[in-house]
């Protein structure tokens, strides 16, 4: 939570670890910045790197046409 707090200031209001198959696990923190957005910064459970960012209404899935990623 420290990490995606640190990509976008606010609150925390939940965090998922997410299992791949490739093996891979990341975090899934959803964060509500001070103007009431909704954000979900994607943290690689291993590197502790952020290494993606959803913004907006559509940021659960990443389905919507307002959906703002951003990749490393």
């Amino acid at each position: 939570m420290d990490t995606a707090l640190g990509k976008v200031p606010g609150t925390a209001t939940s965090a998922e670890l997410d299992g791949h198959r490739d093996g891979t696990a990341a975090w899934r923190v959803d964060v509500t910045d001070d103007q009431g957005a909704a954000h979900e910064v994607v943290v690689d459970a291993r590197t502790g790197k952020v290494t993606a960012m959803h913004t907006g209404p559509a940021h659960s899935r990443g389905n919507g046409a307002d959906d703002d990623r951003e990749h490393d």
